[in-house]
């Protein structure tokens, strides 16, 4: 990747600061005034610019895509301001790349962001102040949790731009399988999303897996396409069967036009709240990050998971 990377559309930089030279960084300090605290503590003349509000979100591919679709408002209630969001991966800063230029002035990709002093941690007021947490007791919901830390309006309607649409009737009978979340480790393991995959296909569907590694899941192939991609593809494909993951997120934000199916943890993995039991606690995380709640999607399908959790999906398929 080139150390200063502008984007297509104009207006957004793509930099990965801990790699480059102090040349470059005074270079890149001209067009969004960002320092680091070494250089900051050694070069008292490099001033923060008071009119950038520097944003380090959750990294998660949802908690990135609930901050970018909240942002227009964000930017009405701070006129003036520069919203520089900080993200930590490739795809994340793909995804901000969906957005138009008025959404966010400046996006940076780097890996270690917390060399920055005068960054806004998203995070750490979400789950340090135990914001999530006393959302979820209150039956809000997955967006509520965004419209607070970003002190907007909680009737706020997120913005979610319009993708390309590309028509492949090649996927009709395609079904992507996404085996992977932060949020719902080992719920179920390698050999259960096998005996989903053999189930599909032997009812005459193509079974693809979104997964980066080459090993897993032996005679189904794998793929592992940028965002945009990702979208593009699901809306033509049969159905989409995921964790709660982001990349749910974002199919349920995007994909209108596929039916998509959410296993949710049978435990409640995140402690949430003070609830009288470990069900009323998991059935809390399953109201608060709805899929089809917070997206508004006819088309999402969720379970919490059990022991008929796969038969259940491959019958509603069909």
């Amino acid at each position: 990747m080139d150390e200063l990377d502008q984007s297509a559309k104009g207006g957004k930089f793509c930099l990965k600061i801990h790699k480059i030279k102090e040349r470059t960084l005074k270079r890149f300090k001209k067009l969004v005034n960002v320092i680091n605290s070494k250089d900051s503590k050694n070069n008292p003349e490099l001033v923060y610019n008071e009119n950038d509000l520097m944003l380090f979100p959750p990294q998660g591919l949802g908690d990135i895509l609930l901050t970018c679709a909240l942002l227009k408002e964000y930017k009405k209630n701070n006129p003036g301001k520069n919203i520089v969001l900080l993200v930590q991966k490739k795809h994340f800063y793909d995804l901000v790349k969906l957005y138009p230029n008025e959404m966010c002035d400046t996006v940076l990709y780097e890996e270690y962001p917390h060399n920055h002093p005068f960054i806004k941690f998203l995070d750490k007021e979400i789950y340090a102040n135990k914001t999530f947490y006393d959302l979820c007791t209150k039956n809000k919901s997955f967006k509520s949790l965004f419209t607070t830390v970003l002190n907007i309006g909680e009737d706020t309607k997120p913005y979610y731009p319009t993708i390309e649409e590309i028509k492949d009737g090649t996927l009709s009978k395609t079904i992507l399988i996404a085996p992977d979340a932060v949020s719902c480790f080992n719920v179920m393991n390698d050999d259960m999303w096998l005996t989903l995959a053999k189930t599909l296909r032997a009812k005459g569907y193509e079974v693809v897996f979104n997964c980066g590694k080459k090993k897993r899941f032996p005679g189904f192939p794998k793929v592992f396409w940028d965002i945009k991609t990702t979208i593009q593809k699901a809306n033509n494909m049969k159905a989409v069967i995921s964790y709660r993951s982001g990349l749910a997120d974002v199919i349920g934000a995007f994909c209108k036009n596929t039916p998509q199916y959410v296993i949710y943890p049978s435990k409640n993995i995140h402690n949430m709240g003070n609830f009288e039991s470990e069900e009323a606690g998991v059935k809390a995380y399953f109201d608060f990050c709805s899929i089809k709640n917070t997206f508004d999607n006819n088309l999402v399908n969720e379970y919490i998971f059990d022991d008929n959790v796969i038969k259940t999906i491959v019958d509603e398929i069909g």
